[in-house]
Formats: C-alpha cells, sequence, structure tokens
C-alpha cells in the first residue's frame, strides 16, 4: 500500500478497528506531495519520522467516514503512526518506539 502511495498516488485500504465492528474500506489518497515529519521520543530523545499523510472516505456498513492516516515512509518497516477520524475526541497515535 505504502509503494502505491507514493507512486501512484492512491491505494485501496481495509481497516478493522475493533473486532466486533465491520471492516471500513475504501481508496486512501495521499494528501501531500513530500513526506512531513512526525515527532516521536525514542530513548528520551526526541527526533522527527518521515510520514507520507494519506486521506479517504471509508465505507463500513451502510456509513461512510472520513479517515487520516500517517504511515511511516520506511522500505522495510512500513506502519501506522497515527489515524484519525475527524470528529473523534481522540485519535490513536502510535505506542512508544524502542
Amino acid at each position: 500500500m505504502l509503494r502505491d502511495l507514493k507512486s501512484v498516488g492512491q491505494a485501496p485500504f481495509s481497516v478493522q478497528n475493533f473486532r466486533h465492528l465491520s471492516t471500513s474500506t475504501g481508496v486512501l489518497t495521499r494528501a501531500t506531495g513530500s513526506p512531513v515529519a512526525f515527532p516521536v521520543l525514542v530513548n528520551g530523545v526526541r527526533v522527527e519520522l518521515p510520514a507520507i499523510r494519506a486521506t479517504g472516505q471509508l465505507k463500513y456498513g451502510n456509513n461512510v467516514r472520513p479517515w487520516e492516516f500517517l504511515l511511516l515512509d520506511h522500505p522495510q518497516l512500513p506502519g501506522d503512526l497515527r489515524r484519525f477520524q475527524p470528529g473523534d475526541a481522540e485519535s490513536a497515535v502510535a505506542d512508544d518506539v524502542e
């Protein structure tokens, strides 16, 4: 998926937030032309990781919601650094990076 976002600008995507909920599916689109900085603490030192910002409308059941992801821009270790649904009180942020 990360390769498609970087080369084509879009990628099909599915996510299941909780086991008891339906899977949300749709297409993510790269929102910025270059990686954005994502600050984290590594061993007590603040560093910035390169992240690909992607947004999309994902459908689950009869509902469609906007999503935003920040994905680690690393060819061997891509990961979900942050996921956000506008309107939510909190967003999920990746746990400690060691």
